[in-house]
C-alpha cells in the first residue's frame, strides 16, 4: 500500500500556480497504468479523478480503487485545505509547515503540442527528486486558465512551477510502472456550492503524514 501511495504522490508532486483566467468548471481525468507488475496495483489505484472549481475554491475527488476511500475528497479554499472522508464523517486539516522547503524541479519545454478536449496543450519535461529517487515526468499544459487556490492540496498534478496554466495530461514513470493522467472531460461554468462547502457535524482532526498509510 505504501509503495502504491508513493507512486501516486510522485504523480501529484508538481506544484505552483500563476495568474491567468481563473478556471470555473469541472474536469474529469482518467488514469492509465502500464508496465511490468502493474496488475498488482490496479485494485489500489483510482480509475479517474474529478476536479470541481469555482473562482475561489476547488475540490478534488478520487474515484475507484483503495485510493478513493483512503484519500477521500480534498477541498481547498482561501482559508485552508482539507481532506474530507465521508465514510468516517471526519475532516482532516492540512497544516502549513513553516520549516518545509519547496523543491524547484527542472522544467524544459518540449517540441510538442497536443489538442486535448479541444484545448491546445504544450508539452513540458519535469525532473525532480522524489521519495523513490529521481523522477522524470511529462505534462501537457493549457495556458488559458489557472486554478483558484495557490498550492492547493490534492491538485498539485494540475500545475508545474514556472509554467502558467492547467495540466490536462501528465505522464510519470517510476521504476517499471508508468502512470498517465488525461483530462477526458473539460467543462466551464458555475458548479454547485456543495462542492466547496465544509460539511457540518463532522469531526475535525489535523492531518498527520504517514499516520493514514501515505
Amino acid at each position: 500500500m505504501k509503495k502504491s501511495a508513493l507512486l501516486f504522490i510522485c504523480l501529484i508532486a508538481t506544484t505552483g500556480l500563476f495568474a491567468q483566467k481563473v478556471f470555473e468548471g469541472h474536469i474529469n481525468y482518467s488514469f492509465k497504468f502500464m508496465g511490468e507488475g502493474v496488475d498488482a496495483y490496479t485494485a489500489l489505484m483510482p480509475t479517474s479523478m474529478d476536479l470541481f472549481s469555482s473562482k475561489k475554491a476547488m475540490l478534488v475527488k478520487m474515484n475507484g480503487g483503495m485510493m478513493e476511500s483512503t484519500m477521500g475528497e480534498t477541498m481547498s479554499t482561501s482559508k485552508g485545505s482539507y481532506m474530507i472522508k465521508h465514510s468516517e464523517k471526519t475532516i482532516y486539516t492540512f497544516k502549513a509547515d513553516a520549516d518545509s522547503k519547496e523543491e524547484t524541479p527542472t522544467v524544459v519545454k518540449e517540441d510538442e503540442v497536443l489538442t486535448i478536449n479541444g484545448m491546445s496543450c504544450q508539452k513540458y519535461k519535469v525532473t525532480r527528486d522524489s521519495p523513490m529517487g529521481e523522477q522524470t515526468s511529462y505534462a501537457w499544459i493549457n495556458s488559458d486558465y489557472t486554478l483558484p487556490v495557490m498550492g492547493a492540496k490534492g491538485a498539485e498534478s494540475m500545475a508545474i512551477p514556472g509554467v502558467p496554466g492547467i495540466v490536462l495530461k501528465t505522464m510519470v514513470s517510476q521504476g517499471p510502472i508508468t502512470i498517465v493522467l488525461t483530462a477526458s472531460e473539460f467543462k466551464t461554468g458555475k458548479q454547485d456550492k456543495k462542492y466547496f462547502t465544509v460539511p457540518k457535524g463532522y469531526a475535525k482532526k489535523d492531518y498527520v503524514p504517514g499516520a493514514m498509510g501515505f
